[in-house]
């Protein structure tokens, strides 16, 4: 199975988007990350969702913000 596939067809439809309308891109790309930060929560025991799982609150939430700060370290 491959981690990404839950979020990575919304990736692909938004970026196929691009030449034909910018604000759809938007639209798709907005919808493509908050499944990608949802699938990031399903998959890590570590993280708890905040109250309000809006894409904001879920981002700035600082479990994610040390999850992500460590990843991208480990990537560099």
């Amino acid at each position: 199975m491959k981690p990404m596939r839950h979020f990575s067809k919304a990736c692909v439809d938004a970026e196929n988007m691009l030449a034909t309308s910018t604000v759809a891109t938007a639209f798709m790309s907005r919808r493509a990350l908050e499944q990608a930060v949802h699938w990031v929560y399903s998959h890590d025991s570590y993280l708890e969702a905040p109250y309000r799982a809006t894409l904001s609150s879920l981002v700035w939430d600082e479990g994610f913000l040390k999850t992500s700060l460590i990843l991208s370290y480990i990537a560099s």
